[in-house]
């Protein structure tokens, strides 16, 4: 079990089929990747009721695959838009978070070598470990110690930009960070 993820619970909920929990963990981070932007749009456009349906779909597969505090803060959340009350954006931040915490362990999970990744050090393992990262970065949030390891771990990066990408979010330069992220994507 991880803070964001009860991978036996979520095991237990497909019969022990590891290969199909896999396959739901892919899908969620395909389906849901940029569900945080997503949300915060329609919240800020306040069309509350396509918020909350989104909101509500996440719910729905965070606690169906042990995703605690993801499905927490969608209940939270979901509640006041529901209501179409303008206070929802104040869980709007709980969300966001859980969401991108949930997101960088299922890219951790899902973050093994091939053989092919191996021998091309500079490719990005998981795209959306990239685009967590990338969109953490972009509001300046702090990246605690344990996430940033987390989110640098679901990429192939070698292991001068792996420490020069450390580095430069530890000194909080996240402007050269996302510069650095860039450049390592567009050299895959």
């Amino acid at each position: 079990m991880t803070p964001y993820l009860d991978t036996d619970f979520a095991l237990k909920q497909v019969g022990g089929d590891q290969a199909l929990l896999e396959n739901m963990f892919k899908r969620f981070i395909q389906q849901y990747g940029q569900a945080h932007t997503d949300t915060q749009a329609l919240m800020a456009s306040h069309n509350w009721q396509d918020a909350r349906q989104l909101v509500h779909s996440i719910k729905g597969v965070a606690g169906n695959l042990g995703m605690t505090p993801l499905y927490l803060a969608a209940t939270d959340l979901e509640q006041l838009l529901k209501q179409g009350d303008p206070g929802a954006e104040r869980y709007l931040p709980a969300f966001v978070q859980a969401l991108d915490n949930t997101l960088i362990q299922l890219a951790g999970l899902n973050s093994t070598p091939s053989p092919n990744t191996q021998s091309q050090p500079n490719q990005l393992q998981d795209a959306n470990a990239y685009e967590a990262l990338l969109a953490s970065l972009k509001r300046n949030e702090f990246v605690s110690p344990s996430h940033l390891e987390q989110w640098l771990n679901a990429l192939a990066l070698d292991s001068e930009s792996h420490s020069k990408l450390r580095d430069l979010i530890c000194d909080l330069e996240y402007a050269q960070a996302i510069q650095l992220l860039e450049q390592a994507r567009d050299a895959s």
